[in-house]
């Protein structure tokens, strides 16, 4: 999968403009917050972006994504089978706890031990291509799951974002792989 492909996916789960009451993130456009706008703003004023989410293009959006949650993470690095989940996971959760949940996810699989620290460097890169020879796309599906226990713990813990699990849920699964393809 190309970055486009990977984003277009995203994509569909973020949507154009959002003002849940419910959502804990506030007003989205592309799935960017009013409040990762102006961050992202005064970080990278070549992208002249809009002091309004609402204002956001979709071309904005999608070179936020690339420079921000894809490219500064090193998720391009990544073997190209996790990419996909690794990403929606940093858009949806931020892209510490998206690594952070790949890297639990490598050491529960027995095969490396690495510092769950956020980080994808040279050892995080070498252990996810380690883990995926050996698991293939079990690591994918993995990965998913132990997602789906992340959203779980959010309505444990905040019952008023149960209303946001079903969705949660469709997107997390839908990153699943049938088959053991490597």
């Amino acid at each position: 999968m190309t970055f486009n492909d990977i984003l277009a996916l995203t994509l569909d789960f973020e949507g154009g403009f959002s003002g849940h009451s419910d959502d804990r993130s506030g007003t989205t456009m592309h799935g960017i917050t009013s409040n990762t706008l102006r961050i992202i703003a005064q970080l990278a004023p070549d992208l002249s972006l809009p002091a309004q989410v609402s204002k956001l293009t979709q071309k904005q959006a999608h070179l936020i994504y690339q420079r921000f949650y894809y490219e500064a993470p090193n998720i391009h690095l990544l073997h190209p089978a996790v990419q996909g989940v690794v990403f929606d996971m940093a858009v949806n959760h931020g892209p510490q706890k998206a690594i952070k949940i790949l890297q639990r996810v490598c050491n529960l699989s027995g095969i490396v031990a690495i510092q769950k620290d956020g980080i994808i460097g040279p050892m995080t890169i070498r252990s996810v291509d380690r883990v995926y020879r050996a698991m293939g796309s079990l690591l994918v599906n993995a990965i998913c799951d132990e997602r789906v226990l992340f959203y779980q713990a959010i309505c444990a813990n905040d019952a008023t974002q149960q209303i946001c699990l079903h969705g949660w849920l469709r997107r997390a699964n839908a990153f699943k792989r049938k088959g053991n393809y490597t």
